[in-house]
């Protein structure tokens, strides 16, 4: 694909993605995932990266985001079999917590999503 079409095509994908976003950020109070997220919470969790960080300080909801990120990309069926998930935190504690926040999220367990430490 030539450098033209692959910019275009990256373009339509982004234009698509922000419209499912936006229309997933006017409908969140319906969904139990997003229910309870601040706005900035709810935005992370609906963007279709493939990719994310969430860096904020002690005690902003950064656990809540990740678990509810996951659970979403499960419970919607963005993700497969052959794209796991991985989730990076920095304690055990942490990891222990996103597992447990993520199967009461999402409702389910799942082999194709790793959580686990830095360390």
């Amino acid at each position: 694909m030539r450098k033209l079409e692959r910019v275009a095509t990256e373009a339509c994908r982004s234009e698509a993605n922000e419209r499912y976003a936006q229309w997933r950020l006017r409908n969140a109070d319906a969904d139990p995932v997003l229910k309870g997220l601040h706005p900035a919470q709810r935005r992370a969790v609906v963007v279709a990266e493939d990719t994310q960080l969430v860096l904020a300080g002690a005690g902003t909801g950064k656990t809540q985001t990740m678990a509810a990120k996951v659970a979403d990309r499960l419970r919607n069926g963005r993700t497969t079999p052959s794209r796991r998930i991985a989730v990076i935190t920095f304690t055990n504690k942490a990891a222990d917590e996103l597992r447990e926040r993520i199967a009461q999220l999402a409702g389910q367990t799942t082999e194709d999503t790793v959580v686990g430490t830095i360390h």
